[in-house]
């Protein structure tokens, strides 16, 4: 027999009472009971879903403790996915710092060529037997020290693949387009102490050169 059924026997109970005014305190106490019962959630509702008060205690104290900085389970997720991405940024960074460029590429012979800056989409082709025009600078790979430079200054022109440079340029300025920068790093076994400069340049020293392709003749 459930609580309201007694309830309801008391209600009618009171009618026929000698004494109806004890009856109705008995009546009321009870039904304070029922009512904090039900408040407490040790007494469900017929169709047995909570009172509307209890689920709005619980969401004002869930809301309570997450403003007081408790830890709740679906925040530690998001934490944790959160710091997982940084992690994964960070670590991709890291590796992006000290990864070389995709454009280098280094040939059998120990010559480096690595593309700065790409030509014009329309610009000619330099290829071997053809005259080009360059700038250029040149410096010491162990110290970074510039031995020559024609920034400012005219053009040098000369025919690629003749002889008429270092084999290093000869090699490294094969089929590159007209505007493109490129970093030439040469070894030792592709220069040659007759470009003038063989009292700048140490003997067997690396050298590097920046150079601009101006134009293919």
């Amino acid at each position: 027999m459930g609580l309201e059924s007694h309830l309801m026997v008391l209600v009618l109970f009171i009618f026929f009472h000698p004494y109806p005014l004890i009856m109705y305190f008995m009546s009321l106490g009870l039904l304070l009971t029922y009512c904090l019962m039900v408040d407490n959630g040790a007494y469900d509702l017929p169709d047995g879903n909570q009172s509307e008060n209890r689920k709005a205690k619980k969401r004002k104290k869930m809301s309570k403790s997450q403003g007081n900085g408790e830890v709740v389970n679906s925040n530690i997720t998001v934490c944790v996915e959160r710091s997982g991405e940084t992690e994964m940024m960070e670590e991709d960074r890291s590796k992006g710092e000290d990864a070389k460029p995709s454009n280098v590429r280094t040939l059998k012979n120990g010559l480096v060529i690595q593309e700065q800056e790409k030509g014009k989409k329309d610009g000619k082709i330099a290829a071997s037997g053809k005259k080009i025009s360059i700038y250029y600078t040149g410096k010491l790979k162990e110290n970074g020290a510039v031995f020559e430079s024609n920034a400012g200054q005219t053009p040098f022109k000369f025919r690629l693949g003749k002889g008429e440079v270092i084999e290093g340029w000869d090699v490294g300025l094969e089929g590159m387009q007209v505007g493109e920068k490129r970093r030439l790093v040469i070894p030792p076994t592709l220069t040659s102490e007759s470009d003038g400069h063989s009292d700048k340049i140490p003997p067997n020293s690396w050298l590097v050169y920046d150079i601009e392709l101006v134009k293919v003749h």
